[in-house]
């Protein structure tokens, strides 16, 4: 997709650019907020290389013709900062889709995650024709927890087997699936 962007009243998504480098590596290497994420969860510093390169995978996806998955970057409109961002991942039928984000912790309570959620979600459904929508989370994340129920998702499996890859720590993940897909 050359040009792409969905709006609501506070934000404007679109993909990620070389432009969001710093606000995206401001929270991204912080490590309690990453710790949760599967594939970013860590011990030691996170350098502003690896974002870099993070973003031109993502902008590079953006570009093909049949993208593998989606990387939203979610922007404040009063002041175009980047505060977080929402992947979306296709199943091979691309009947499927599994939801994850991340956002800037001086921006968490506010409802963006929420609104941002909502409207890809929409778009989603719309536009690709997703039968199933998943996400899931560490069960001790509550605060995505919580959110995956009030964007509508249910929970699904409890108890799955989780070890993150860069830690070699175990814990236990949940499943969700929105309601009106069960």
């Amino acid at each position: 997709m050359d040009f792409f962007k969905l709006e609501t009243k506070r934000l404007i998504i679109r993909p990620m650019s070389a432009i969001d480098l710093e606000d995206f590596h401001q929270y991204v290497s912080d490590n309690e907020v990453t710790k949760y994420m599967y594939s970013l969860s860590r011990k030691d510093e996170y350098p502003k290389e690896n974002s870099f390169i993070y973003i031109q995978l993502v902008q590079n996806e953006w570009k093909k013709e049949d993208p593998n998955f989606f990387e939203f970057g979610i922007e404040l409109k009063e002041n175009n900062k980047m505060i977080g961002n929402i992947c979306v991942f296709f199943s091979e039928n691309k009947k499927e889709a599994e939801f994850g984000w991340i956002f800037n912790p001086k921006f968490h309570k506010k409802g963006f995650a929420f609104e941002a959620a909502k409207k890809i979600i929409n778009f989603i459904q719309f536009e690709y024709k997703i039968k199933k929508i998943v996400a899931h989370c560490d069960e001790r994340n509550i605060a995505s927890s919580n959110l995956m129920q009030r964007l509508g998702f249910v929970l699904y499996k409890r108890n799955l087997y989780r070890k993150y890859p860069l830690t070699g720590e175990e814990s236990t993940e949940a499943e969700y699936i929105l309601k009106n897909q069960l």
